[in-house]
């Protein structure tokens, strides 16, 4: 759960941040939180997936991974030669992945069990 939050605090600093170097180090320690949601994701779905589906199981994650990038990167362009600023998109980003992690933490205490990413 942490990783969604330093992922989300990264972006969300963008907005704010004047000094370019600065911005340098946020965005990289905003994706190392994006990076441990996808180990920790990738993990747990080796741990729920039997063998025999396995690799359909991560040639699935890595086609839908693939998409949703593609469909935001085209999205924040799109926005963007709109006249959208880019620290306001870095912002909506990190408010959203924030959600994704309330809502990943809400759904792991719902069911009673312990969210770790």
């Amino acid at each position: 759960m942490a990783g969604f939050f330093l992922y989300s605090a990264g972006y969300i600093g963008l907005k704010f941040i004047q000094n370019p170097s600065l911005a340098y180090v946020v965005v990289t320690l905003s994706h190392m939180g994006g990076a441990m949601v996808w180990v920790f994701s990738s993990t747990l779905l080796q741990l729920m997936t039997d063998d025999k589906f396995r690799g359909r199981v991560f040639a699935a994650e890595l086609s839908f991974c693939t998409i949703v990038l593609a469909i935001t990167a085209y999205l924040a362009g799109v926005l963007i030669d709109r006249g959208v600023d880019v620290r306001t998109i870095a912002l909506a980003t990190g408010a959203l992945t924030a959600m994704s992690g309330v809502v990943w933490a809400w759904l792991g205490v719902r069911n009673g069990q312990r969210v770790e990413t």
